[in-house]
């Protein structure tokens, strides 16, 4: 065989791509922003959800309603079963 075939010198992808770099330090602080924006998000959302779950039980037993403790927790807990297996079935309409 030839002898340059076996000794290759030049690198086979020679396009310089600007993925392959790094990145700025401004696209991290933006990227890293955007992650706590979400998760800010979320917990946000679910504090929203939790409060107004534990406000069913509280509302429900206020004394116009007349609903105990234990029928007021059997209430939101079977709300809140039904709202996690609703998700399971969100797109069968």
């Amino acid at each position: 065989m030839d002898e340059s075939i076996l000794s290759e010198v030049t690198p086979l992808n020679q396009s310089t791509s600007t993925y392959l770099t790094s990145p700025n330090d401004q696209s991290l602080r933006r990227r890293r922003a955007a992650v706590y924006l979400i998760l800010l998000s979320t917990l946000l959302e679910r504090l929203a959800f939790y409060s107004l779950y534990m406000s069913l039980v509280e509302n429900l037993q206020k004394s116009e309603l007349g609903w105990g403790v234990q029928s007021s927790t059997t209430a939101s807990f079977a709300f809140l079963g039904k709202v996690y297996f609703l998700f399971f079935f969100r797109n069968a309409s």
